[in-house]
């Protein structure tokens, strides 16, 4: 039989014989590499396994569940072509295609209330007050049919109707930590989505990191608050790392092209493709680490001496922890909402 239906032990090995399989029906191509896999199902054999064992499709979705099936929903996610084209490579049914992959699709998107966690936004934690880096990012739609015209689908990013969503990284090693959405792009400006959902999750005192869109927000750190060539230079990093993972998702052409299925589809398509996303990054496919430190920046001021830096530093950075410096200079206090230099020690 066909290594397309029959894999008794699902691997790495296993999907790299099903995907040449697949991708030449007339019999194997040896020579295929990772980097056409990827162009075709968006990530490599490893982190496909991965999925696999995390889904336990024969457990929980069917016993007839096969490796294949897996790599018809990424291929719908990753090439996005009409289901015509796509049920003709895998040899099949239009029926029979739709009905693989958009289960494996559904099943990838629920392994993101494991994969993607806001708690992991402590990992690799030093004591930074900010942990998180915060944006939006819109996918096309094609317009709703339902309702006539409505400007609240918008996005002036493309000029056309859109949805939007919240990514959330961790702000040193760039794990993805949350993900918010569908929201209308016009009506639900990224300000809007941060109050009314990241910013009741978060721990009292804690801050994210976002662009100048969010300059307004009292928990949100802008580069309106970044008074000091250091900050502005880490702050500048860590924008850039953000949109490498926006790429990253963008990469499946079902978020890059006007979403042609149901929109109570699309959010099931955005999770499936961060959760690829995030394993990919643990599987060769890393993010450059940024050694974020706010608070060694802040105490490194403070034992400057000078006092213009000491209050620069106070005035950008208006939610200093007394208690961080207090005890180890006895320099810095506040009281009643107001900064106060009281000393240098020693």
């Amino acid at each position: 039989m066909s290594p397309l239906y029959q894999a008794p032990v699902v691997s790495d090995t296993t999907f790299i014989e099903v995907g040449w399989a697949l991708l030449s029906r007339q019999g194997y191509h040896r020579r295929m590499s990772i980097r056409r896999y990827k162009a075709h199902f968006g990530i490599v054999p490893g982190v496909c396994a991965d999925i696999w064992a995390m889904i336990n499709p024969r457990e929980e979705i069917s016993p007839y569940a096969k490796p294949v099936h897996l790599l018809w929903g990424l291929m719908l996610m990753k090439v996005y072509s009409t289901e015509e084209v796509l049920s003709g490579i895998a040899g099949v049914t239009e029926k029979t295609y739709r009905k693989w992959a958009w289960t494996f699709i559904r099943a990838t998107s629920d392994l993101s209330y494991s994969v993607i966690r806001l708690e992991h936004r402590f990992n690799d934690d030093v004591g930074n007050i900010i942990k998180l880096s915060v944006d939006g990012t819109d996918c096309r739609i094609n317009k709703p049919r339902k309702g006539g015209f409505d400007t609240g689908w918008y996005s002036h990013k493309f000029n056309g109707p859109g949805v939007r969503y919240e990514v959330g990284l961790n702000i040193r090693t760039g794990d993805i930590c949350w993900i918010n959405g569908p929201f209308k792009a016009g009506t639900c400006t990224d300000p809007k989505i941060f109050e009314e959902g990241l910013n009741l999750e978060l721990a009292e005192g804690e801050l994210v990191h976002a662009d100048k869109a969010y300059r307004h927000l009292r928990r949100c750190s802008t580069p309106y608050d970044q008074a000091f060539r250091y900050e502005r230079q880490q702050s500048s990093v860590v924008r850039a790392r953000h949109e490498t993972v926006n790429k990253r998702l963008k990469d499946f052409k079902a978020l890059s092209t006007a979403f042609r299925h149901p929109l109570s589809k699309h959010g099931d398509v955005f999770r499936a493709a961060g959760v690829c996303v995030q394993l990919s990054i643990g599987r060769g496919s890393p993010l450059f680490h940024i050694d974020y430190r706010e608070l060694l920046f802040l105490h490194n001021c403070v034992n400057s001496g000078n006092l213009s830096v000491i209050f620069r530093a106070l005035r950008s950075h208006p939610w200093l922890v007394p208690d961080r410096f207090a005890d180890a200079d006895g320099v810095v206090w506040r009281q009643g909402g107001e900064a106060r230099v009281v000393g240098r020690s020693g």
